[in-house]
C-alpha cells in the first residue's frame, strides 16, 4: 500500500497536495508583487529622470544663446552630452540598487518558504510512520 493510500491527504514523497497548492499560490503571487514593485521603481526613476533631462536641456538652451564662437558651441554640446550620460548612468544605478534590493527580499523569502514546506514535509512522513 502506498503512503497515498495509507494516509488520504499525502504523495508518496510527504508532500500534502494543498500544502504544494499553497506555496505555487504564495510563489506566483510573490512573483507577481515584485513584478509591480520593480515596475513602480523603474517608472519613479523614469520621471525623476525625465525631470532632470529637462532641466538640464533648459540650461544648455541657455548656453547655446550665449555662444560667441564655435568653440563655445561645441563646449555646451560637450557638458550637454555629459550631463546626459551622467543622468542615464545614475538613474539605471539606482534602478539597479532597487531591483537587486527586490530581488533579495524576495529570495529570502523564498529561502523561508522553501524550509517550510520541507519541514512540514518531515513532519508529515514523521506522522505517516507512527
Amino acid at each position: 500500500m502506498t503512503a497515498m493510500q495509507e494516509n488520504g491527504n499525502s504523495l508518496s514523497n510527504g508532500f500534502a497536495p494543498d500544502a504544494i497548492a499553497r506555496v505555487v499560490s504564495d510563489a506566483a503571487e510573490q512573483s507577481h508583487a515584485y513584478f509591480e514593485k520593480s515596475l513602480r521603481a523603474m517608472q519613479s526613476e523614469a520621471l525623476e529622470l525625465m525631470n532632470r533631462r529637462l532641466d538640464h536641456n533648459g540650461t544648455a538652451i541657455g548656453e547655446y544663446q550665449s555662444c560667441k564662437d564655435f568653440a563655445d558651441l561645441m563646449t555646451a554640446q560637450h557638458k550637454w552630452f555629459v550631463d546626459l550620460n551622467r543622468d542615464y548612468y545614475d538613474t539605471w544605478l539606482r534602478f539597479s540598487e532597487a531591483t537587486h534590493r527586490i530581488m533579495t527580499d524576495g529570495l529570502s523569502r523564498t529561502e523561508e518558504e522553501a524550509e517550510t514546506l520541507h519541514q512540514a514535509a518531515r513532519d508529515e512522513q514523521r506522522q505517516a510512520a507512527e
